[in-house]
């Protein structure tokens, strides 16, 4: 793939839970029951209270989403990723649509490592540009969803399985996340970029801390041309 740039979605791409939004896209198309979206949704509500863990919080909602989905088609429920990312444009942090196009620019591969449903990254790769996405993976059995949870890559281990995947022993030029659940990108990637939380930058020595909501770029790109 030559030099990669790794990265996480939510909450450093893209501001929100993709999950919650995916639920809410699927149950106005009839595809999941609202009692699905309730429970995406108390979910991720217990955990901005501090009520859950982030572990707890990416388990329960993966689950509670292949319970909702259970029998539907698989085909069907990824038919309607492409509208979903149209849509979703505005959900963009203000730094990263251009951040992207510079990096490819710069003739970077983006690799994109998420918790967010596969089927919605693999329409985000289209409509962007990645090179290789990696995102939570349901059970299928003869093309319908069974209820289960295959990969879970919102977790540390996730990630981590997945990065072997895709790089083996290579290093990243640049990896860019929010959360201590993107410590396996930060580490397999010389130039660091942390995205939102400065305590996680603080703590990651020499990474470069983004302000989510600046649309400034050019700290990104002096450090991407200088590394």
């Amino acid at each position: 793939m030559g030099r990669v740039a790794l990265m996480d979605w939510d909450n450093t791409i893209r501001q929100g839970w993709t999950i919650r939004d995916w639920t809410l896209h699927l149950e106005g198309c009839g595809l999941v029951p609202a009692e699905t979206l309730r429970d995406v949704d108390e979910v991720i509500d217990n955990y901005a209270a501090k009520q859950c863990t982030y572990t707890e919080m990416a388990n329960t909602v993966l689950r509670a989403l292949a319970s909702g989905l259970k029998g539907q088609s698989a085909a069907v429920v990824a038919d309607q990723a492409p509208s979903f990312i149209k849509g979703d444009r505005g959900n963009f942090y203000p730094f990263a649509a251009e951040a992207l196009r510079e990096l490819r620019a710069r003739g970077l591969s983006l690799v994109v490592v998420s918790g967010a449903p596969e089927e919605v990254l693999d329409a985000a790769a289209e409509e962007y540009g990645f090179a290789k996405v990696r995102g939570s993976v349901l059970d299928v059995s003869e093309g319908r969803y069974v209820g289960t949870v295959k990969k879970n890559r919102a977790v540390v281990e996730g990630k981590q399985a997945a990065l072997g995947s895709l790089l083996g022993e290579q290093v990243a030029a640049l990896a860019i996340g929010d959360s201590e659940a993107d410590l396996p990108l930060l580490e397999r990637a010389r130039l660091k970029i942390v995205v939102g939380d400065r305590e996680l930058a603080a703590r990651v020595p020499g990474s470069l801390f983004i302000e989510p909501l600046d649309p400034d770029i050019s700290p990104l790109l002096n450090a991407v041309d200088t590394a």
